[in-house]
């Protein structure tokens, strides 16, 4: 199916999930996932999906456990390089035809070195890149490594901004809020909102792409499956077409309805391949797209979006 050749037509965009399993991060529902591992330093009874609650610093073993985890998650992720699906994506940024980067993903690897494409990377879950206080809703003014390192012992972590507010004011009986990855919790929800504009007014313009390319994503997760039916009907709508890619089908059922084609690769496999045609410097992003996958060939390509 990947030699497959499938016309389109012009002003093509693409969407594409990306994942950072193929970078050592594990991910969270798989057999080998985070939910399903045996993790260390868990307090008795203790599950490790729970340690994606929404925070309860007076449940203060499970909020400390969780403190620790997620400071450790953060501290082994920037030790990561891009893989081959992040470098991908910012080329096609760097050329001009991204439009759009949709992720589950929480390590902030997409716009860690690349801050310019804040506009047009939606992080769904949120990232665990950035902390904020839970009550004054301020990043912290402190030395991100010595911070992580603090929280990764201690598994709490002060904001020092409500801290001398209090002082300040002599509100000694206020106690100063604590810093929290600004993730989407499990018993969350969060009003997604990029570039000025709400999630509803998003998928207005993304469901107008010729190309939905959905990468590296079970689909497991309710939320986003909702949204790729959503982008999938619009993208379907405007005569498009929905290409799925992963290394094994997505959950559920009733894909058949959204997705055109699926190939079953490997990720970085697929992104590398991706990548050495593009810079086999063969002209326009067009033609060495089209050259790629074989499923991209047509009279001419627009502007790409990632989902």
């Amino acid at each position: 199916m990947y030699r497959q050749r499938w016309r389109a037509p012009k002003g093509s965009q693409s969407y594409v999930e990306l994942a950072s399993t193929s970078a050592g991060i594990p991910d969270f529902r798989s057999s080998g996932g985070l939910y399903n591992s045996k993790l260390p330093d868990l307090p008795p009874g203790m599950k490790a999906d729970e340690l994606f609650d929404t925070p309860e610093p007076k449940k203060t073993a499970k909020f400390k456990a969780s403190g620790r985890f997620l400071a450790a998650l953060r501290i082994f992720t920037k030790s990561v390089e891009p893989t081959a699906a992040h470098k991908l994506i910012a080329k096609l940024f760097d050329r001009g035809v991204l439009s759009r980067c949709i992720t589950q993903n929480i390590d902030g690897i997409q716009t860690r070195d690349r801050k310019d494409m804040s506009c047009v990377v939606l992080e769904l879950h949120g990232t665990n890149a950035r902390l904020l206080c839970n009550k004054c809703n301020k990043p912290p003014n402190l030395n991100e490594n010595t911070l992580d390192k603090n929280l990764q012992q201690y598994g709490e972590a002060r904001c020092t901004d409500c801290r001398r507010n209090t002082w300040e004011n002599r509100l000694r009986s206020l106690s100063p809020g604590y810093l929290i990855p600004d993730i989407v919790f499990n018993q969350d929800s969060r009003e997604h909102e990029l570039a000025g504009m709400s999630l509803d007014q998003m998928q207005e313009v993304d469901g107008q792409a010729d190309i939905l390319l959905v990468v590296g994503t079970s689909l497991a997760t309710p939320g986003a499956a909702a949204l790729v039916r959503s982008l999938a009907r619009r993208v379907h709508q405007h005569g498009g077409g929905v290409l799925y890619v992963s290394g094994a089908p997505p959950s559920g059922s009733g894909w058949s309805r959204y997705i055109d084609m699926r190939l079953e690769m490997d990720i970085e496999e697929w992104a590398n391949d991706m990548l050495s045609r593009l810079n086999e410097g063969q002209g326009s992003t067009e033609r060495s797209c089209a050259k790629v996958s074989d499923i991209l060939t047509r009279d001419g390509m627009g502007e790409l979006t990632s989902w």
